[in-house]
């Protein structure tokens, strides 16, 4: 329950593929959303905003922040400023409410179909999944499936995620940058450079945003603000490429960051499918020998 006028929620959720059907900062502040004819209110995010809203208001919470109405998208210096802060913005809120737009059947919410959750696959949800203390999850009826905490396993299973982060007996700041990247060897964004900018709160810098740039150079700015910031040499621990002899410092995606013995998908873009460590070596056994 709330304590404070500061004390507030939080929504994570898979944007609509059209993003033209997320109700915007612009659509909530320049339109009387309250008349029943709005436009508005017919927008499917629409629907979002108002089941998280009920769930805020029965928690007791009068402030709830929700990413597609509460940046001002017009304004590249509140865009900046929102994602460098999204990692605190979700770890200082009292609750996030998951929803699940693509799990209709909430009763069958943990099984196969579950894990299957596009939720799990987007590289924003990452952070969103890990910084806050308290995270339910919703189906698309917004019925409860369940909490981080009571399903931290099939959590850690799905996202390959430390199960001691989800359950924070670990803090995410003693985790190597290498197998943090392989969280999200996989995850997807829809724009490029956002790949790299989604995980700016994971390791704890900042960086300007240049969209435009690309998505290997974003990736790389990010890799190098890491190392500036913590000298984490398993930066270096990557998969390399079969199809080149000249491999460069640093890698140029996530993707070559992924641990997984057999990937079907790194076999599919031409990564080395055999770990670039032994078995019975791990990032940290590395890190602890260099001090």
């Amino acid at each position: 329950m709330p304590s404070s006028a500061l004390d507030y929620a939080i929504l994570s959720h898979r944007w609509n593929a059209q993003s033209s059907e997320e109700c915007s900062f612009e659509d909530m502040t320049k339109i009387p959303v309250l008349d029943p004819s709005c436009p508005t209110r017919k927008k499917k995010g629409f629907f979002k905003i108002q089941g998280a809203c009920r769930l805020a208001f029965r928690d007791g919470y009068s402030w709830i922040w929700i990413d597609t109405c509460c940046i001002d998208k017009s304004s590249s210096a509140e865009l900046q400023e929102a994602i460098n802060s999204m990692w605190n913005y979700y770890a200082e809120s009292n609750i996030c409410y998951v929803y699940m737009a693509d799990i209709q059947d909430s009763e069958a919410g943990w099984d196969q179909r579950f894990g299957k959750s596009e939720w799990f696959t987007r590289g924003w949800t990452v952070q969103e999944l890990i910084a806050p203390v308290c995270v339910e999850f919703y189906a698309e009826d917004w019925a409860p499936i369940g909490t981080k905490l009571e399903r931290h396993e099939e959590i850690a299973d799905i996202t390959k995620i430390d199960l001691t982060v989800l359950v924070r007996t670990h803090e995410i700041d003693l985790i190597s940058a290498a197998e943090k990247l392989s969280w999200v060897a996989h995850r997807n964004v829809t724009r490029e450079e956002d790949e790299a900018y989604s995980l700016l709160g994971l390791f704890e810098v900042n960086m300007p945003l240049l969209y435009g740039e690309g998505r290997e150079r974003a990736f790389i700015r990010l890799q190098e603000t890491i190392y500036n910031s913590t000298a984490d040499h398993t930066l270096f621990l990557f998969r390399h490429s079969l199809h080149y002899n000249d491999q460069p410092l640093l890698a140029d995606s996530p993707t070559r960051f992924c641990d997984r013995t057999e990937c079907t998908l790194c076999l599919s873009s031409g990564l080395q499918t055999v770990q670039c460590l032994s078995s019975d070596i791990v990032y940290t056994d590395i890190l602890a020998s260099e001090r």
